[in-house]
Order: structure tokens, then C-alpha cells, then sequence
């Protein structure tokens, strides 16, 4: 696994620069079996909110947020 490309497609995909569909095909060419984020580190909501997971899945597969709108989104929806 190549650290660096990981660093560099997470870096633009925070950045707005490509979208997280194109972040996860680029890991997968370079042999990424499994992606993990820990987004406890940050901010957590008091209370689960599956709708507003659902409903941000559904943006950022349609393109309608980035992948910093996304985790923003999943991270309140607890």
C-alpha cells in the first residue's frame, strides 16, 4: 500500500478537488482493501439520526456535497 497516494487522495478529496467515488477507485487500484475513518477524534452528535445518514449517502452518491459536506453531515447525524 502506497501511504503517500493515500495521503494525496484523501488531502484532494478534503479539498474539493475530486469526489469520493474518485478517491475510493484510486484506493482500490492501489490495493486498498478496507477504508476506515475515525471520526470520533472530531465531533459526535447525542443521538443517532439514520435518516440524515441515509440522506447523505444519497448526496455524495449523486454528487450534490463533497466528501468534507459528507463527513460533516454523517458526524451530526451521529
Amino acid at each position: 500500500m502506497n501511504n503517500s497516494i493515500i495521503r494525496e487522495y484523501t488531502d484532494r478529496s478534503l479539498a474539493g478537488n475530486i469526489t469520493f467515488l474518485e478517491v475510493l477507485q484510486k484506493l482500490k487500484a492501489v490495493g486498498t482493501k478496507r477504508y476506515i475513518v475515525d471520526l470520533i477524534g472530531n465531533r459526535v452528535a447525542r443521538e443517532f439520526d439514520d435518516g440524515a445518514v441515509k440522506s447523505a449517502i444519497v448526496d455524495i452518491q449523486q454528487r450534490r456535497i463533497n466528501y468534507r459536506e459528507f463527513l460533516n453531515r454523517i458526524m451530526s447525524a451521529g
